[in-house]
């Protein structure tokens, strides 16, 4: 089984990920070394690239650099891949990213199939699966040039669901995207590995997307991968904690961060008219 991630810049923010390969015993392929990064879908072709070179039956998992880390050994990931029967694998998340607002993002997730809740749609910065079957479904998604991978896998996926499986209980993966601020709520330590107390599931791989470094480390912090503390900026603190409590508001409501916009939105463009109706009378009583 091979492990890789793409970080064309030499970045030092992969320093956490290589800290939990080494605890784990991981060897982890860096690719795309020194070459452009234009968009996410440039991590496609990279990727693509090499899986063409590898055995079409070697087992390869891909993970963001930046903000992911390793929570088990190769072993027990490549165990828990094999169980799912399928040749690839994808994490998952509660929103539905896609990108070119409302009008581009309702048709894929009203066309998404049933899946688990909260865990329902495809994030795409962690896969696993066969080098040959990911390949070549990559290939057919023609996504090098798009400037988020995530929208076209997502919107390949509702027109092909049976060619992709989706960890929606996060027993490889687990993702934080669409619940920023609530990790305290979401996970806890149990003899040092991470439960998942959403699905109550130990997955083998922590993503924190969305520049949710604040999330990560605070996780990251309570296992024995954890580095020095981080000291978050003041502005992205300010983010963390608007996204916490619009978040936490969610998950009580819906678990489906697309439904509860769509209705926050209604119900705001509501008052919104209801605010100018009022204030066209008023204007015009004033007038008489």
């Amino acid at each position: 089984m091979k492990f890789i991630t793409v970080d064309t810049a030499a970045s030092p923010k992969l320093e956490r990920l290589m800290r939990s390969c080494r605890h784990h015993a991981i060897p982890l392929e860096v690719i795309g070394e020194g070459r452009p990064y234009p968009g996410h879908g440039a991590k496609i072709e990279y990727v693509i690239e090499y899986l063409s070179a590898q055995d079409p039956d070697e087992v390869v998992m891909y993970v963001d650099g930046y903000d992911v880390v390793l929570l088990a050994n190769s072993e027990e990931i490549e165990r828990k891949f094999r169980e799912f029967g399928h040749p690839f694998v994808f994490s998952t998340e509660q929103n539905c990213n896609v990108n070119g607002g409302l009008f581009a993002r309702f048709p894929v997730w009203f066309r998404y199939p049933k899946g688990k809740r909260p865990y329902r749609f495809i994030n795409a910065g962690t896969f696993i699966g066969k080098a040959g079957y990911m390949r070549d479904l990559l290939q057919r998604l023609d996504a090098a040039l798009a400037p988020s991978d995530q929208t076209v896998i997502n919107q390949y996926y509702v027109h092909h669901p049976a060619e992709l499986a989706l960890d929606h209980d996060h027993e490889i993966f687990t993702c934080t995207a669409g619940r920023t601020g609530l990790e305290d709520e979401d996970y806890r330590v149990e003899n040092g590995r991470l439960l998942n107390v959403v699905t109550n599931t130990f997955p083998c791989v922590l993503h924190c997307p969305g520049k949710n470094f604040i999330g990560l480390e605070k996780i990251v912090s309570k296992l024995a991968i954890a580095g020095a503390p981080y000291k978050a900026g003041v502005e992205e603190g300010r983010k963390y904690r608007k996204s916490r409590r619009m978040n936490r508001i969610n998950a009580r409501l819906l678990p489906d961060n697309f439904l509860f916009h769509l209705m926050l939105d209604g119900i705001l463009s509501i008052f919104g008219v209801v605010a100018l109706v009022a204030a066209s009378k008023a204007a015009a009583n004033a007038i008489m």
